[in-house]
């Protein structure tokens, strides 16, 4: 197995024009794909390659887009875009030496979300910018959030798990129905380009102490609003509630008044979105992703946190816990 790797790993960079390959290394990534530290003659790059299907392609076209998006706009904070092949599929970026952020963040890790999210704001602005997509199930109003939710249901729906079915019918369905029962539609009152998946667990601590913002798979326009909800929210993210409150308060001169309003309706939804995404384990596609990044199943242990999350929404719906912020 390591030969064919290795062997793929040669031709890739052969193809993009680099020296040659020393040695391949795996590191740690995500569940959904496979990523290698491959050291050259002169260099060092970050090697990550997508699921085999028409999927893993927009995956990678995405993110490739993004990070070359940012490197055009001065936002230093990332990688660096270096070589594609969308037959594989594969991207080549710089590589970041550092550590994966872990969840001891701290005032100035919240610090360095706000100046990123500041610099997406500023790039949201640019003329190169007008024609970057939509981040993956962008979401522009309450009606499309609601539209997500049931789509995700359905899917899960289908599946013939003894498990899954009573938990989504004796709890899911009626934590549904209580967030949603006098909910109103509403527009965003902004767009701001973003990961789509934002937050520590997608961060670097690089050698020079700064952090630095990977995986882009999902890049896009959004409303802010979703972007703040997943970096609250994100079951991989541990931060305290003085930090939650810190992040909130350091965003608010970002975005308009209307988005913080908002932000009380929506932050249930993304909640109950949530507990779905992280039942994904039960899906063919979330088997196959984990295979790829060679991660073992963990059905029980995802119902369990599912639950979790669902509870969460439940509490933010009777009472939004960061009103004193607003």
């Amino acid at each position: 197995m390591q030969s064919k790797i290795t062997f793929s790993v040669n031709k890739l960079f052969f193809s993009a024009g680099l020296d040659q390959v020393l040695k391949s290394d795996e590191v740690k990534g995500g569940a959904n794909s496979r990523t290698l530290k491959v050291t050259t003659d002169s260099s060092v790059y970050f090697l990550k390659i997508y699921p085999q299907s028409l999927d893993g392609r927009k995956r990678l076209k995405r993110e490739y887009q993004a990070v070359k998006f940012f490197n055009s706009a001065g936002i230093d904070r990332v990688p660096a875009a270096v070589y594609a092949d969308y037959a594989i599929p594969a991207g080549i970026y710089s590589f970041i030496p550092g550590d994966r952020v872990n969840n001891n963040n701290t005032e100035i890790d919240v610090k360095e979300a706000i100046e990123f999210i500041s610099g997406l704001k500023k790039a949201s602005g640019l003329k190169s910018a007008v024609d970057l997509p939509d981040a993956s199930e962008a979401c522009f109003s309450v009606r499309d959030v609601l539209g997500n939710i049931k789509i995700r249901r359905n899917r899960l729906g289908k599946i013939n798990h003894p498990h899954l079915k009573k938990f989504l019918t004796e709890r899911f369905d009626l934590a549904f129905v209580e967030i949603t029962d006098k909910i109103v539609d509403s527009e965003c009152a902004e767009k701001i380009l973003s990961p789509s998946d934002f937050g520590f667990h997608n961060a670097i601590r690089g050698e020079d102490g700064r952090l630095y913002f990977i995986d882009m798979e999902h890049f896009g326009w959004d409303d802010p609003v979703k972007l703040l909800s997943d970096f609250l929210l994100h079951p991989e993210m541990k931060l305290s509630g003085k930090l939650k409150e810190s992040f909130l308060r350091q965003a608010k001169p970002s975005f308009k008044t209307e988005t913080f309003e908002r932000l009380k309706i929506v932050y249930p939804l993304f909640a109950l979105k949530w507990s779905l995404i992280m039942l994904n384990e039960f899906t063919r596609e979330g088997r196959l992703r984990r295979t790829l990044a060679q991660k073992s199943p963990d059905e029980r242990g995802q119902l369990k946190k599912a639950g979790k999350m669902l509870e969460k929404a439940l509490s933010a719906g009777r009472r939004f816990p960061f009103a004193s912020i607003l």
